[in-house]
């Protein structure tokens, strides 16, 4: 990259400075690849396949996104559409990224599309750029060709842009385009210092190729967009592209406002939470949309255009991005499947669980007490959340070795072992073989497990500066869960909710990989253990309290435990916690009377009542939360909304109050 640096070409900050990349994965359930969207809008479809940027020539100059100061970044509704917007005179251009099916083509049916809207007064030249890198460094492009397709050869229909083996279908001919000029190793000067300078070219005669013999193929192509008007261009995904000439325009390609929906209703199939803190909500919602996109499909190539059959299926927070095997350590993995679970994925989980023994070795281990604790919590979270422990049956010698394997290493676990990882281990192995109908091995496993637990009742938690810049995202969210686990203050969530970027994504520095999904999948599993603790006993609602959350309600629905779905809601009378909760029928092969406890609310409180409502003792305010009427005056204490990151919230009840509107007189 050095080179092109020194010829004055404009690249992505993460590829020329010290700061891992900032990137937002996109794609598709069961997908076959996952594309990334960098936090200025460049789009990398897929690893090794060049990069679509982008520049907006505007009434007074040139803005290109790259290295402009005013740019935003979002996502729409939580979901893996991604919006960036740049100001310009006049208002804004809106640049939207996202992935979708769409026509088959060789090897697949998944599209990455990419659209820029002129929000804007006047009329504007956008300008396409391919790039010849990805997300985390150069790739080669040895020749960028654009020209019209097989179906309109007059140039009259959609145009394919095909470079590195990446095709791309824009509707049109584009007006101009600019290419590299190199010969032999030379590095040529950026085409969009010539589109800058003005010497793009009109002339197009038939179609535009260029090539480099040094990878560095090149290509501005600048098409105009009118006031309110919206530029487009679809990138094919997931396939071997024979005769990409043959690709159209995907007819059916679907809107943001469809894709939105399609991720709305694929969460909603889980727990619904209602949280108090708006800034924890938009993460947990953003991740488990994203969550998902760590599972993905690997297909053969067929040899027409028909969809090929998986054989086989990838769990990976990476997604093959910064480098490194293809597919996740066995623990890693094992995280993500079990967060998946508990979040509403459970079939996805389900056929993923069909690889679980890949990463179990010899003797039954999965390499590391927490990974085998993490394999067997994997398979018990399924269990849960779908009722069936049918992949656990399909693997029971497998699951008996690593339970037994567990066993033998929890008698010697060494200083770094946390107690309560093992003790979670053998408690996931003890319901899986409850479920599977042998309740006296599972009554054996179970006790050692309330053994290791009792011992980590002693054991403190590590001092850790979860800000300090060496303490890194995954190791911030697994202080989180470990916080969770142990029933203690959680305030670890909040500190890595402030290292997120504005799309509630997590670099990975030691990959430099700008979308880690291993922190989301720890993210997911924190919140859930934070709400609903499921042990051998019982139930644990609200294992720690944020103090922000004082006088303010909360509600989960439909939480999966082996005790039964579980939903409550909590609500504030005068600075009493009332409690609200209705649990269903238990796991097959569960048997007992769960207590409730609600230990972040009152510790002397517990239940065995399926249902019910209770008002728990009261709750002295926290020191430096601002409450409302004076609980002791009768009025219903009401705390103001957490102002724990950065950042914007909702005024709150302290706010100065809104101006009053005019009455409205039509029916009167």
């Amino acid at each position: 990259m050095a080179l092109l640096v020194e010829a004055g070409w404009t690249l992505p900050a993460a590829l020329v400075g010290d700061q891992p990349p900032v990137a937002t994965r996109i794609g598709v359930d069961g997908g076959v690849t996952t594309g990334v969207v960098d936090g200025r809008g460049a789009v990398s479809p897929a690893p090794g396949r060049w990069t679509l940027d982008w520049a907006v020539g505007a009434d007074d100059r040139w803005y290109v996104p790259a290295r402009e100061p005013g740019v935003e970044q979002v996502r729409v509704d939580h979901a893996p559409v991604i919006e960036t917007r740049m100001r310009i005179p006049g208002g804004h251009v809106v640049h939207r990224a996202w992935a979708a099916r769409g026509p088959a083509h060789q090897g697949g049916d998944e599209w990455v599309h990419v659209e820029v809207e002129n929000a804007s007064k006047l009329p504007v030249a956008l300008a396409w750029l391919v790039r010849p890198w990805d997300a985390v460094g150069r790739v080669s492009v040895s020749d960028v060709w654009v020209g019209p397709t097989h179906g309109a050869p007059d140039g009259s229909g959609p145009w394919v842009v095909l470079g590195g083996g990446q095709p791309a279908v824009v509707p049109r001919r584009p007006s101009r385009w600019a290419a590299t000029d190199t010969r032999e190793s030379e590095v040529g000067p950026d085409p969009l210092a010539t589109v800058l300078a003005g010497g793009a070219s009109s002339d197009w005669d038939g179609a535009a190729d260029h090539g480099s013999d040094a990878g560095l193929g090149s290509m501005a192509l600048l098409v105009p967009v009118p006031h309110t008007a919206t530029a487009t261009i679809a990138l094919p995904t997931g396939g071997v592209f024979r005769d990409p000439e043959g690709l159209g325009w995907p007819a059916a390609r679907p809107d943001v406002a469809s894709v939105v929906r399609g991720w709305s209703a694929l969460a909603e199939g889980g727990p619904r939470v209602e949280l108090p803190d708006p800034v924890l909500a938009d993460a947990v919602a953003a991740a488990r949309r994203s969550l998902v996109l760590g599972l993905r499909v690997e297909r053969g190539t067929p040899e027409d255009d028909r969809h090929a059959v998986p054989h086989r299926h990838i769990v990976s927070p990476t997604g093959r991005w910064g480098g490194g095997a293809d597919t996740a350590p066995a623990g890693e993995q094992m995280e993500i499947l079990a967060a998946l679970a508990r979040w509403g994925h459970h079939d996805a989980v389900d056929r993923a669980l069909i690889t679980w023994p890949a990463g179990q070795q010899r003797g039954g281990g999965f390499g590391s007490v927490e990974a085998t604790a993490g394999a067997l919590d994997a398979l018990a979270a399924h269990a849960v959340a779908s009722g069936d422990a049918g992949p656990a049956r399909a693997w029971l010698p497998e699951v008996g070795g690593a339970i037994e394997w567990l066993g033998r290493r929890a008698r010697r676990p060494g200083p770094d072992v946390d107690p309560r990882v093992v003790a979670d281990g053998l408690d996931a192995g003890a319901l899986l073989l409850a479920a599977l109908g042998q309740p006296e091995a599972a009554a054996a496993i179970a006790a050692d497990a309330r053994r290791f637990h009792s011992g980590a009742m002693h054991s403190g938690a590590m001092e850790l500066d979860l800000d300090a810049p060496a303490t890194t995202p995954r190791v911030a969210a697994a202080a989180a869960v470990a916080a969770t686990r142990a029933g203690g203050d959680a305030s670890a969530l909040w500190a890595l909710l402030r290292r997120a970027s504005s799309t509630w994504t997590w670099s990975n520095p030691e990959r430099w990989e700008g979308d880690d999904l291993l922190v989301p999948a720890r993210l997911l599993t924190a919140v859930g253990r934070l709400l609903v603790a499921d042990g051998p006993e019982g139930i644990a609602l609200t294992t720690w309290m944020p103090p922000a959350w004082w006088g303010l309600g909360w509600e989960v629905h439909d939480a999966p435990t082996r005790w039964g779905r579980l939903s409550y809601a909590v609500r504030w009378h005068s600075g009493r916690p009332a409690l609200l909760w209705e649990r269903g029928e238990p796991l097959e092969g569960v048997t007992g009377d769960p207590v409730l406890t609600a230990p972040g609310l009152d510790p002397s409180w517990s239940s065995t009542e399926r249902r019910g409502e209770a008002l728990l003792a009261a709750v002295p305010p926290p020191a430096g939360v601002e409450v409302g009427p004076e609980p002791a005056t009768g009025g219903v204490a009401v705390a103001a909304p957490p102002r724990s990151v950065w950042r914007p919230q909702d005024p709150g009840p302290d706010a100065p109050p809104a101006a009053p509107e005019d009455p409205d007189t039509s029916f009167t």
